[in-house]
């Protein structure tokens, strides 16, 4: 009855359906008026007969939730293989095994994806190597690039990622000895993790323990160049501090003594 049920309604869903016929017409099926009483003899599964499909799983729920959702997984990429898609990026037909499948379920045909990827990498826009949907911001995943891009453009995704990502750091500075990235602090200090050089990321020189490293015009010159530097990433920190380094240049004189910016109270 189950099978019979699975072959008039093929590809729905039909576990509900086979648990709401187990419960209300399994026993008027067997013939039985009342419940039936079994043993736990009666639950063991011979190999001498009978379906082997109908054997009792002693496996946990989860275990049985996962190999249920993992079969249907498989059915369901096994259906969109063989039907017949359109590419969102040229509006060509394809059939499934033609597309690539991004990890926001997505697809596009392979040679779609692969141009776009390809362009960005060669113009080095990687972080904008996205979702080509508008609506949707999903990554291409690198195991998927691999398979799209030449090993040399690969290795040039990688590179570029990971300058792009150190750059958009806003405390990160290069050793000006080794070039090596630097950790900068709250007092523009910082020490080379490769050459251990203690250096200044405003003069890039030895650190000022207890001296003023430069006046507040040559920091906000310093500051402006660096985010001259930044202006394609849009690094709304550094701007914030040259904005306000300015606001206090205009405003605000310095302690003869400490050189610590202070306000006159005007009556």
């Amino acid at each position: 009855m189950l099978d019979m049920i699975w072959e008039e309604q093929q590809g729905m869903e039909e576990i509900y359906q086979w648990v709401q016929w187990l419960q209300n017409s399994l026993l008027s099926h067997l013939g039985f008026t009342d419940e039936i009483i079994l043993s736990k003899g009666d639950l063991t599964c011979h190999e001498d007969g009978g379906d082997k499909r109908a054997c009792r799983d002693d496996s946990a729920p989860d275990v049985i939730i996962t190999r249920i959702v993992r079969y249907d997984d498989d059915k369901r990429h096994e259906a969109f293989l063989h039907d017949i898609h359109d590419c969102m990026i040229c509006f060509s037909e394809f059939p499934g095994v033609d597309f690539v499948t991004l990890p926001c379920h997505h697809f596009f045909c392979r040679k779609c994806i692969q141009t776009y990827c390809k362009i960005h990498v060669k113009e080095g826009t990687v972080l904008k190597l996205t979702c080509p949907d508008t609506k949707c911001e999903g990554v291409v995943s690198p195991y998927i690039l691999k398979t799209l891009l030449a090993e040399d453009e690969y290795e040039r995704w990688e590179k570029l990622l990971l300058q792009r990502t150190l750059d958009a750091m806003n405390d990160l500075v290069y050793c000006p000895r080794c070039e090596t990235a630097c950790l900068e602090d709250e007092s523009n200090d910082a020490v080379c993790p490769s050459c251990l050089f203690s250096f200044c990321t405003l003069c890039t020189s030895h650190r000022h323990v207890g001296k003023q490293c430069m006046t507040a015009e040559e920091k906000i010159r310093k500051l402006e160049e660096r985010l001259k530097s930044r202006q394609e990433r849009g690094d709304q920190n550094l701007t914030d501090e040259v904005l306000s380094l300015q606001a206090i240049m205009r405003d605000a004189k310095q302690c003869p003594r400490c050189k610590i910016a202070i306000y006159s109270l005007r009556s």
